[in-house]
């Protein structure tokens, strides 16, 4: 009896062990990064303006602790026998073997060490972070929360700010800490016009803002239509999620990006659809709405082309503007460009060969389209790769009843339809919030609906 005693003494000992302090450091490195990509952009430009010769290290803190945190990952995996399962699954798998395609490109194809490293920084860090994440959740599921607290502070920061910009902050205020043309522009106008401030918040211009505006607003939006007995939560939570949504839909507008603009209305009509698809009336009603929506937008563009407000924001022609060049003609120009590498170089050009990157080499490409961009380092396997892990993330966040989810699919559709007119994920901020949010999404496990059995006596 004794000895049966000891036993079960001795079993019930693993369970009551400390949290392991590795893992702890992993996860907290992983929490720094993403909260810190809300203020990234205003320290860089201000320790870049003081000291240039550091410019790149200053940009790169957040890719180094990547890549430390990736040793800390091997050690845990290893230590915890987490190899097995993680090869198992294919959302480890194909992001691993799309980074493995990467450094071989960059090893065979780069054109000097500085578009290599900054290309290999770009391209990989969201692909990175989503699996150090997906680890994080293997090895401490309790820690779904904090990063979900990190990633609200991050939409604090950004959203807040970027209200305060659009309506009462003089429109240089980030001059006062370096933004000039030779780091980042403080503010930008549409084709000249002075009418129309472009908004940055504390990302690094208007079309990022936006872009990661309509994810804050999916993540709002999603809580508030999902949450089950609304009236019942704390005020303070609903007071944040009206303020997100609504400082979101003021961000998105005063980015004045076309391209937000779609993406939040995409993403619109995808939370509604979950809200309602068990309701086959009311998705009717649904589908009519979305076409009677375009119809009147589409007619409202058409009838009042020539007014002032359609012509800036949909059409970027100013009469006064003194500009040669046409950001749309620029656009046309690099898909003709993306396109003609997509047919001719089925290997890529190599990572670093295209973007920010690009000015490190003799010819500097500027490509407005996420999978040509893609295609252009990679070739079309790294494409294929690339759009199956998409696919992949996209199912499984389908597959989820977690508003969560449901508010990441949605974000990520409105991505995509940005990743059309602009490499959207070549921003560390709005590429590596997303993957988190996808990576916290994917590792959810459902409730279980089963009763649990009763013990019957004997």
């Amino acid at each position: 009896m004794a000895t049966k005693m000891t036993t079960k003494t001795i079993t019930k000992t693993p369970s009551t062990t400390r949290p392991c302090k590795l893992t702890s450091i992993f996860i907290a490195a992983l929490l720094v990064i993403i909260v810190g990509l809300a203020v990234h952009t205003p320290i860089m430009v201000f320790l870049s303006s003081r000291f240039p010769d550091h410019d790149l290290l200053f940009k790169s803190w957040k890719e180094i602790l990547l890549v430390l945190n990736s040793f800390l990952a091997i050690i845990l995996i290893t230590k915890n026998h987490l190899w097995r399962p993680l090869f198992r699954n294919k959302l480890f798998t194909l992001p691993l073997a799309y980074c493995v395609l990467g450094l071989i490109s960059a090893l065979l194809l780069a054109q000097n060490h500085l578009s290599l490293v900054s290309g290999l920084m770009i391209s990989f860090r969201y692909i990175l972070i989503f699996m150090l994440v997906l680890i994080a959740q293997k090895l401490r599921p309790a820690s779904r929360p904090l990063f979900l607290k990190s990633i609200l502070a991050s939409a604090i920061i950004v959203i807040t700010f970027g209200v305060l910009q659009a309506t009462i902050l003089p429109r240089d205020i980030l001059a006062h800490i370096g933004y000039s043309r030779d780091t980042i522009l403080p503010y930008m106008t549409i084709d000249q016009n002075t009418s129309f401030i472009r908004i940055n918040s504390t990302l690094r211009g208007p079309n990022v803002l936006g872009a990661f505006a309509s994810i804050t607003f999916a993540l709002s939006a999603a809580w508030l239509l999902f949450t089950k007995n609304l009236k019942s939560q704390p005020k303070s939570h609903l007071a944040l999620a009206i303020f997100l949504a609504l400082g979101s839909l003021i961000c998105i507008w005063f980015s004045y990006s076309r391209a937000a603009y779609l993406a939040a209305a995409t993403s619109t009509a995808i939370l509604f659809f979950f809200r309602i698809r068990s309701n086959p009336r009311l998705l009717k009603i649904l589908a009519l709405a979305t076409i009677i929506t375009i119809t009147l937008a589409t007619t409202t563009i058409i009838l009042f082309r020539d007014t002032t407000l359609i012509r800036n924001i949909v059409f970027r022609d100013n009469p006064d503007s003194t500009t040669i060049y046409k950001s749309d003609d620029e656009r046309l120009q690099a898909l003709e460009k993306g396109l003609y590498a997509l047919r001719n170089h089925p290997l890529g050009l190599g990572v670093g060969s295209v973007g920010s990157a690009s000015l490190f080499t003799d010819n500097y490409i500027i490509l407005e389209n996420q999978f040509l961009f893609v295609a252009h380092e990679t070739g079309w396997l790294g494409l294929a790769l690339f759009t199956a892990i998409i696919a992949l993330i996209f199912l499984g966040l389908a597959k989820s009843p977690d508003p969560i989810s449901i508010a990441t699919l949605a974000a990520g559709a409105g991505l995509l339809v940005i990743g059309l007119f602009l490499p959207v994920f070549a921003d560390e901020t709005v590429s590596m919030t997303f993957f988190t949010l996808a990576a916290l999404g994917l590792t959810l496990k459902p409730k279980s609906t089963k009763k649990p059995r009763r013990k019957h006596a004997n």
